[in-house]
């Protein structure tokens, strides 16, 4: 339950704290597939420390965090009802471990919560996926 928490306090960092929602792919992930740049930003990005024990690290790296996830929603797609990714490595799309490992959680944490088919996926108004029970 403390972790559900966490991720829920995270996606209100990314997102926000915007609750409406848009029917179209994240911001800048329609260009980079119409263009076949999947990483343009080749930008290594990386945070110190353990993100998951101390969630002030993203606090204080905002920025770098969400250009993190802007990057891996470029080239994430919800097929089914589920988060599905291409990408294997955290150095295939230049960022940390830890960066790397902290954002997929959360995605197969989503994709968990998908599979009780109580919730279902939608794009906020600033362009990051996020969960909501199905109407």
């Amino acid at each position: 339950m403390k972790r559900v928490l966490f991720y829920w306090m995270v996606a209100l960092l990314a997102s926000g704290l915007v609750a409406g929602c848009k029917s179209e792919k994240p911001a800048g992930a329609e260009q980079a597939q119409a263009t076949g740049i999947e990483n343009a930003d080749t930008v290594f990005l990386s945070i110190e420390g353990d993100l998951n024990e101390n969630p002030a690290l993203l606090w204080r790296n905002q920025e770098i965090y969400l250009k993190a996830l802007n990057r891996l929603e470029a080239r994430v797609r919800v097929e089914g009802n589920r988060f599905v990714w291409d990408f294997k490595t955290a150095e295939e799309v230049r960022m940390s471990q830890n960066l790397f490992e902290y954002i997929l959680n959360i995605w197969k944490d989503y994709n968990q919560r998908l599979a009780g088919g109580e919730e279902e996926v939608y794009v906020n108004d600033v362009g990051h996926y996020c969960l909501r029970p199905k109407e």
